[in-house]
């Protein structure tokens, strides 16, 4: 993985990898890390970081992540240097009294729909935001379950055609 560009696929790093702007092999993500960690705290984050990373590992898909969060989420910074060898991470910062509560969804969703990629969240509501349909939602949303472990529920069939 590239130290200039932290969004670039991960994976085994002793792979040599493609530039992931231009790459058809690449799959966009966009985390909404406030819905992620919403009842676990960051842990839920990491987890699908990392189920991600070893996804990528044995199926030899390349990932784009971003994950978008606000500065104050608890233990950010903390992990931030870990987060950021499988992703970008863009933290955000709004002013108290605008009470803002919706621009992470916008931007996660905004940033799934410009890279044709996928996002991350269980929030129902927020591709409205950006203009998109019941079915962009149901296309392009990656949901979560987080009990004793987390479990994503993926494409396969996108994943699958993206396979070498």
């Amino acid at each position: 993985m590239s130290e200039e560009n932290p969004a670039q696929g991960i994976g085994d790093s002793e792979k040599p990898q493609e530039s992931t702007s231009d790459s058809e092999d690449s799959i966009y993500i966009s985390v909404d890390a406030r819905n992620v960690c919403y009842n676990g705290g960051i842990v839920p984050l990491l987890a699908i970081l990392r189920q991600l990373n070893r996804l990528s590992e044995i199926s030899e898909i390349s990932f784009q992540i971003d994950v978008i969060a606000p500065g104050w989420l608890e233990d950010l910074r903390q992990h931030s240097d870990e987060m950021s060898e499988i992703c970008r991470l863009i933290p955000i910062l709004t002013w108290q009294h605008l009470n803002d509560k919706e621009l992470d969804d916008y931007l996660t969703a905004a940033l799934a729909k410009a890279n044709n990629g996928y996002y991350i969240s269980n929030d129902s509501k927020m591709h409205e935001q950006i203009g998109e349909d019941d079915d962009w939602r149901k296309n392009n949303r990656i949901l979560f379950k987080f009990k004793r472990s987390v479990v994503l529920r993926l494409l396969w069939n996108e994943f699958y055609w993206h396979r070498r």
